[in-house]
């Protein structure tokens, strides 16, 4: 029987663990560096924030992961409380046995029993959680400019940074 729970410390290795096996672009190199991955997630277990970590459990082995996010998005000028998913994970031998479709089923039961109105997530594969119900959302256009490709004036004095009292400013 598969159990959702939250994640406890001494299941963090094994969490990294399953995390490296599903997310290989982020691999790590060394048994040092899955051992600061450890110790990263155990200072936010350890902190009362909006990052919890959950794990899929079958007698008692961690078969899969996901980090829940509390948020608050801005909807026409009120704020809303705002559920997110993330670094949805299964351990390679226990693949195609619908752990993430419960995975994420917990996650959407989770925040509706909190009465939690909106759910996100960045998916990793679109068509995946597609099936599952999820909608595709608005195309998201994303530039990035190296500082070289501004004009050199020859002076900065109009240069600065942006404040959020500019920003009201203008």
């Amino acid at each position: 029987m598969r159990e959702i729970k939250k994640i406890q410390s001494h299941h963090l290795n094994e969490m990294v663990t399953i995390e490296q096996q599903a997310y290989t672009a982020r691999q790590a190199e060394t048994y040092d560096d899955i051992d600061q991955i450890v110790e990263k997630y155990q200072k936010e277990v350890d902190k009362e924030n909006n990052i919890h970590y959950y794990g899929a459990f079958e007698h008692d082995k961690l078969v899969g992961s996901m980090k829940l996010y509390d948020f608050k998005m801005n909807v026409f000028g009120h704020f809303l409380p705002l559920g997110g998913l993330g670094s949805v994970a299964v351990d390679l031998l226990h693949k195609k046995e619908k752990v993430a479709k419960d995975i994420v089923t917990y996650f959407l039961n989770h925040y509706d029993e909190q009465d939690y109105s909106l759910t996100a997530l960045y998916p990793f594969r679109p068509d995946f959680y597609y099936k599952m119900g999820f909608g595709y959302g608005t195309k998201k256009d994303q530039y990035k400019v190296v500082p070289d490709a501004f004009p050199d004036f020859g002076n900065k004095q109009d240069l600065t940074y942006l404040t959020e009292e500019i920003h009201k400013r203008s």
